[in-house]
């Protein structure tokens, strides 16, 4: 799909492979403008951060790099709404509902904090 609409996106592997997170998103979005995030838990690394959702990202995302995104993002736009989507805490151990409630309130904060 994303192939087949010419839809533009970041990768993981762009993401992980790049030094400068601030310089890539401010390409990729711009500047200026009014930003809505939604966040799919789902592209979080499950191993690390977030097991507690149904489709899991082995590989996926740090949640440190989410913050840096959504402070990145909030200094050069106007964040006007965020979701979170994909977080099922009925879903792994007690331990891992518990860390992926944690690591999700704490990239929510980040998100307040801008």
């Amino acid at each position: 799909m994303i192939s087949k609409y010419n839809i533009r996106c970041i990768s993981t592997s762009q993401i992980n492979n790049n030094n400068n997170s601030d310089e890539l998103i401010t390409r990729f979005i711009g500047e200026h403008k009014y930003i809505h995030i939604s966040w799919d838990v789902d592209s979080t690394n499950p191993e690390t951060e977030i097991a507690s959702t149904g489709t899991t990202a082995k590989g996926g995302l740090t949640c440190e790099q989410i913050k840096i995104f959504i402070q990145t993002i909030a200094k050069h736009n106007q964040l006007v709404s965020f979701d979170v989507t994909e977080l099922n805490l009925e879903l792994g151990s007690a331990e891992d509902q518990k860390t992926s409630l944690d690591n999700t309130i704490d990239v929510l904060k980040s998100y307040i904090d801008c």
